[in-house]
């Protein structure tokens, strides 16, 4: 059987479901015996935290991994020396060796589980390349989903580096727009190619879907946003059409520390925190527009290099996306509309609202970028075995 070990940043049963948890559904559906290994915890998680994120990732560590079904396998490593930034350690040395002081070891896991050599090897996280030197695969692809450098916590150099030192084990680097190719050159591949982000079209336009409990007591018209909620996000601006529209919810799901710090405490704004990926769906039809307000003006390089997952979703789904301009947008003839300022958004706000939308064209649109087309690229692109 063909074996597949993805080497992600998330777990794999976080609310927070990206691009790599569709491309390993996309394996699993066609017939790839697979293991999801992601970021470790460490003391400092086991001991300091007891989110219901921590306390999941601990479960899997303390079950030596899980099998969800006889064809996936996931782990989560724990190490006593965390790849994060600290000044009372070396992080340099930490980030390149702190595999080696995993309880149990990584190898033993996947040597146990039969994941010691596979076919293919993917990676998308830059703190696990220590892992390669582990692993016999006879493909390999780096993704970047986004510029890590604008999204981590740690400098700029330092990511580089590491994504360097990926960069020289794997076969390809796959990025999701045009606007990284320059960046992606200087980090030396050996081969490069843009993999587009997708949407899991039929979990989102499936049509047995009942309204959210929530939803009962938030009235429409509802403008949501799903996604994650950090510095990059432009408060200011649902703050000021909150205001503005106090006749409109506007509904936030993601992580809340921020947005309950940074957004008023208007009667309006909804700020649900994170859902289940299987839920989402039935959040986005019940609402009226979906919105992607990023903070362009701030942070308008790491803006510039996001292939948008939210864009497919929320056509996926048959609503309209309002979303800030920015150059992949532009280029890529989407369906979004598009604003620079809070004056645009506000007129296309005002405009969705009182037009009759054209769900079937949403859907079509968002068709076209299912996550199969994204597997199949890889396939051809890598030259791996396609056939169950």
């Amino acid at each position: 059987m063909k074996k597949a070990l993805f080497i992600a940043n998330n777990y794999w049963t976080t609310p927070f479901q990206v691009g790599t948890h569709e491309l390993a559904k996309q394996f699993l559906k066609h017939g790839w015996h697979t293991a999801f290994i992601s970021d470790p915890i460490s003391p400092y998680h086991v001991m300091l935290s007891n989110s219901e994120d921590i306390k999941a990732r601990k479960e899997i560590w303390k079950a030596k991994g899980k099998f969800f079904d006889e064809n996936l396998f996931t782990y989560i490593p724990f190490t006593l020396t965390p790849p994060t930034q600290s000044p009372f350690v070396n992080f340099d040395f930490f980030i390149q060796n702190w595999d080696k002081f995993c309880i149990p070891s990584i190898d033993s896991i996947l040597s146990q589980n039969g994941f010691d050599k596979v076919d293919f090897l993917y990676i998308d996280s830059v703190y696990q390349g220590c892992i390669l030197n582990k692993i016999k695969y006879d493909h390999s692809l780096f993704r970047m989903a986004d510029k890590n450098a604008g999204f981590a916590k740690i400098s700029e150099e330092r990511i580089i580096k590491l994504e360097k030192n990926i960069c020289s084990h794997v076969d390809a680097v796959a990025y999701p727009s045009a606007q990284l190719t320059d960046y992606i050159e200087s980090l030396n591949p050996k081969n490069y190619f843009i993999l587009k982000n997708g949407v899991d079209y039929k979990h989102f336009a499936r049509e047995d879907i009942l309204i959210p409990e929530e939803f009962n007591n938030i009235p429409s018209p509802r403008v949501l946003y799903v996604g994650a909620i950090d510095f990059w996000f432009d408060f200011d601006l649902i703050n000021r059409a909150a205001k503005e529209f106090p006749d409109v919810s506007f509904v936030l799901i993601g992580n809340d520390r921020l947005a309950k710090e940074k957004l008023h405490k208007l009667k309006n704004i909804y700020v649900l925190g994170t859902r289940k990926y299987e839920t989402i769906p039935s959040y986005m039809q019940y609402s009226q527009i979906g919105i992607i307000p990023f903070n362009k003006k701030d942070y308008a390089d790491l803006v510039n290099s996001i292939n948008p997952l939210k864009l497919y979703q929320y056509s996926a789904a048959g609503i309209p996306t309002i979303s800030v301009e920015w150059e992949h947008l532009k280029e890529d003839n989407s369906v979004a509309h598009l604003y620079n300022n809070y004056e645009e958004f506000k007129k296309l706000l005002t405009k969705l609202l009182e037009s009759e939308i054209n769900k079937e064209s949403l859907r079509e649109y968002a068709k076209q970028f299912d996550w199969e087309n994204q597997y199949y690229t890889i396939v051809n692109k890598l030259g791996l075995p396609s056939e169950k």
